[in-house]
């Protein structure tokens, strides 16, 4: 069996896709098989893929014959036709340095607290341009050093500091996952789901199971174009629903288990940018039942107090009515109590 299976999940990166798949095969440790799954592209794709049928290291092939709708469902056929131990979803847009598997392997044979590793990622254009480290804007945001060196972290505590706030682990190219740890009860089907944040999702599930690791080299490099799924589904306001229902259930997922005073004050924090950052939008595109849920998780668990709750479900009303002065007022008292109540 091999030790890694990469799945190779492609929708119309027909210009990328040659470059993806060197990018695999040159890789410095070898013991992988590789899992092509098309989704009905309508580009050159199919042509592009055949030329590495009879590569030794491609185990599968996969052609779609509608659209599945989701990158998320490719992943849940790949990982069910995976027979590695680990689990590489190596996004056909993007490509890797010649060390990715041999660093990431590395860290999860060392180490069986690890559910997944993930390294730093070079942000390139559509001609291989760069345009940035991921690290840098991580470290500005969160005004910190913590992404400039390799490290391993308390999931948990990764999910409550970090992932409630963004999504740290930008792009599921720079992951290794542990496969077992992908075989959780229901999350397949969840997954399936999701049109967009099925990445963050299973960010926080698995990191809710156990410890995490980061590898400061840039082995992995991150395709930004118009054409991504997450441009095409914020357009959509897609994007805004997703989120909601994806932070309402990884805040269940942590009070599963005993929450502290100070966990508590962090994830209110977290809730509050959510908020600032997505509720306009959601409602806008019609998503206010998503933001009831995600209120009514946060009254559940006592995360805001029944004050604040109560003003924002009037607030929300208010501003969905979408008489704009009034609508415009909500926004701002909206606002004023996401960044000033405790």
């Amino acid at each position: 069996m091999p030790c890694v299976t990469v799945i190779v999940p492609n929708y119309k990166h027909a210009q990328f896709l040659e470059l993806r798949l060197n990018s695999i095969l040159t890789q410095t440790y070898q013991d992988y098989e590789i899992v092509i799954l098309d989704d009905f592209s309508n580009d050159d794709s199919k042509e592009i893929i055949e030329r590495f049928r009879n590569n030794p290291r491609v185990s599968k092939i996969n052609y779609n014959i509608t659209n599945s709708g989701s990158t998320f469902n490719q992943w849940a056929k790949g990982i069910q036709l995976a027979r590695g131990k680990y689990i590489w979803i190596a996004e056909s847009d993007d490509y890797a340095e010649p060390r990715f598997l041999e660093e990431t392997t590395k860290v999860l044979d060392n180490d069986p607290g690890i559910v997944f590793v993930y390294t730093d990622s070079k942000r390139v254009d559509e001609n291989n341009h760069e345009l940035g480290l991921w690290q840098t804007s991580k470290n500005d945001f969160f005004k910190t050093d913590r992404w400039s060196h390799s490290h391993y972290a308390d999931g948990r505590a990764e999910v409550i500091n970090y992932l409630l706030f963004k999504t740290t682990i930008k792009n599921v190219s720079a992951v290794l996952f542990r496969r077992e740890s992908l075989l959780e009860p229901n999350y397949l089907e969840i997954i399936r789901n999701y049109k967009n944040v099925g990445d963050l999702y299973t960010y926080i599930n698995l990191a809710l199971q156990g410890r995490i690791g980061y590898i400061k080299l840039t082995l992995n490099n991150y395709r930004e174009h118009s054409n991504n799924i997450t441009a095409v589904n914020q357009r959509s306001g897609i994007l805004f629903r997703e989120r909601f229902d994806c932070y309402r259930l990884a805040i269940n997922m942590i009070f599963l288990k005993l929450t502290t005073s100070d966990e508590i004050s962090k994830i209110s924090d977290a809730s509050k940018y959510i908020l600032l950052k997505n509720v306009c939008p959601a409602i806008e595109f019609g998503f206010l039942n998503e933001v009831k849920e995600f209120l009514y998780c946060l009254k559940r668990h006592k995360v805001f107090s029944a004050s604040l709750i109560s003003q924002l479900f009037i607030l929300l009303y208010v501003y969905n009515l979408k008489i704009f002065k009034i609508s415009s007022l909500a926004k701002k008292r909206i606002k004023k109590l996401c960044k000033t109540s405790s």
